[in-house]
């Protein structure tokens, strides 16, 4: 979920609040799901923001921050106590909820539908689709009717599918899953929702030292794949560290199959607003290639700081739809 909110009214994580606290939680029935994983709920006369939850159940929720002025909370289920009938296991066992919190850490983000079987993970985004129409588009709920479909790739389990993948780096270099507004991510050795070709660069293993963060495009209908390096801002402070690491990423980076390019991307000019290339091998860009059985087939090249649909079919899937709508003719 993206935050816009000014930074100074931020809500603070619960335990930087309260360092020596023991967790704080309550019982909860949560109410309609909203944006970014969370269901809407009450306690004493606060709405509180509850994730890794589903409409209807009661659950344990613990408080994970505080609003300003404590207007409202957020929270994590750590506990089910009346479960709905469309809760499963889990697909990612470290996004888990219930299984973090029995382990005493918070589950990384990414995956808040997990525990929702996968057409009524469907229904719940049209609702929200539908309440944002009516609360920002001033839509009438009687003039929509919404409907959330998946595509062939998604499977019957709706994972691997993600061509896009963003990590943090660990201290010692290892890609890492943040954990949602939290300051401990946690190192991950797969993920589920991407596309196969992600486990098959073998990127777990290796040393991104220095590096803030790491994107890594990987696509499904393409040749190639690209490693997109976020230097550390202490990094880019001095060009003759930025230097020794970039060799040191290439070294880390030297052993990958050669359709594999890399490339480190760090601010540059006045206040950092423009973004200098460095090409560590292979080069900048991306093949993408969107096969339409209606429209033909067309390659593009996409760099590193280009936008592209995340989802494997995302971009077939959008052609086959604006053109439909558009009934384009020749000429």
């Amino acid at each position: 979920m993206t935050n816009t909110m000014n930074p100074a009214a931020q809500p603070e994580p619960a335990d930087a609040q309260n360092p020596a606290q023991e967790p704080v939680q309550f019982t909860v029935e949560v109410g309609p799901m909203a944006h970014g994983g969370h269901c809407v709920a009450q306690h004493d006369d606060r709405a509180v923001f509850v994730r890794h939850a589903i409409p209807g159940e009661i659950v344990v929720a613990q408080l994970t921050e505080t609003g300003p002025s404590e207007r409202f909370l957020l929270a994590d289920t750590v506990e089910v106590i009346r479960a709905s009938e469309f809760r499963r296991s889990h697909q990612w066992k470290i996004a888990d909820s219930l299984r973090a919190h029995s382990f005493g850490r918070e589950p990384v983000s990414g995956a808040e539908y997990g525990h929702i079987v996968l057409e009524y993970q469907r229904r719940l985004k049209a609702n929200v689709f539908r309440d944002t129409m009516v609360r920002v588009g001033k839509q009438n709920v009687d003039d929509m009717e919404i409907s959330v479909e998946g595509v062939e790739a998604d499977g019957a389990h709706g994972l691997d599918w993600r061509t896009r993948n963003t990590f943090v780096v660990s201290p010692v270099g290892r890609l890492c899953m943040p954990v949602h507004r939290g300051l401990n991510p946690v190192v991950v050795r797969n993920v589920p929702l991407a596309v196969p070709q992600l486990d098959a660069l073998g990127l777990w293993g290796l040393d991104f030292s220095g590096a803030a963060r790491i994107e890594v495009t990987t696509p499904a209908h393409g040749r190639d794949a690209l490693i997109n390096i976020i230097p550390r801002s202490n990094v880019v402070n001095s060009k003759e560290t930025l230097a020794t690491h970039v060799e040191n990423w290439r070294e880390a980076v030297s052993g990958l199959p050669q359709h594999v390019s890399v490339v480190v991307s760090a601010p540059a000019g006045k206040g950092g607003r423009k973004i200098k290339v460095t090409q560590v091998r292979g080069q900048s860009w991306v093949a993408e290639d969107v096969a339409s059985e209606l429209f033909g087939t067309r390659s593009f090249r996409v760099s590193g700081h280009g936008r592209w649909p995340a989802h494997r079919d995302g971009p077939v899937t959008l052609v086959d739809a604006v053109m439909q709508a558009a009934d384009a003719q020749p000429g």
